[in-house]
């Protein structure tokens, strides 16, 4: 009976243990996930006809960056006129906030910021104008990017933004690709609802032309903000 009481102690320890090291394993692994999320995280300035700002993600294929994210943002109200004009002018502007972890883009959370501001891309010659604090105030949208899935078509997220319009995300996948954004007041191709798709035919390669090309077929306006470098 001693026996069979002392074998019976030594299971349990055994499934205690185990599960205490998973538990641990597990604890770890998203901990890694998390740091491996830390960064500078690029973003890239788009304005609708309101004059609200947004912020797109710069994405990537690689990680942590493989995430498809915008949100609409604020800066201080003195520098916001420069910015929305330079914007309604088609000029780049793009933000160099300092490090923060992506999850918290990924969850949705409203936070703050520090952030240089540059004219044209930060990575490319842009012009530093100033430092400021940036105000992540609600997310408008946020897909992962699978770069090992392939389709035929071109798939475009739908999002409406305020009573008029709409934005407008590509869906990025297989490389190479592009990224592209831009506002829609088309509302037989919206869902007033919430976040729609609108499957398209793909351009036949990522010259730019093709895409502007590919993009009015579907009945999309010129995109504000057109990437393909980083998607070779």
């Amino acid at each position: 009976m001693f026996k069979t009481q002392n074998s019976l102690f030594r299971l349990m320890e055994i499934l205690i243990t185990g599960s205490l090291l998973s538990l641990s394993v597990s604890a770890n692994t998203d901990a890694h996930q998390q740091h491996n999320l830390m960064g500078i995280h690029g973003m890239v300035l788009l304005t609708d006809s309101e004059q609200n700002l947004y912020a797109n993600h710069l994405p990537l294929y690689r990680a942590p960056h493989n995430h498809q994210i915008v949100y609409l943002i604020g800066i201080p109200e003195k520098i916001k006129p420069n910015v929305t004009s330079m914007l309604a002018n088609d000029q780049m502007i793009t933000l160099v906030p300092e490090p923060f972890d992506l999850t918290r883009m990924i969850t949705g959370e409203s936070f703050a910021v520090n952030a240089d501001i540059y004219q044209g891309h930060f990575e490319r010659g842009g012009n530093k104008l100033l430092s400021t604090t940036l105000t992540l105030s609600k997310q408008v949208l946020n897909h992962p990017i699978d770069a090992n899935r392939s389709e035929s078509g071109m798939t475009i997220y739908v999002t409406p933004i305020n009573e008029r319009e709409s934005l407008y995300v590509h869906k990025m996948d297989h490389q190479p690709g592009f990224d592209a954004l831009g506002f829609m007041t088309d509302k037989n191709l919206t869902n007033s609802s919430g976040e729609s798709t609108i499957e398209c035919e793909a351009p036949k390669d990522i010259e730019h032309q093709t895409i502007l090309l590919a993009l009015k077929n579907c009945g999309l306006n010129a995109p504000d903000y057109l990437e393909t470098q980083d998607f070779q």
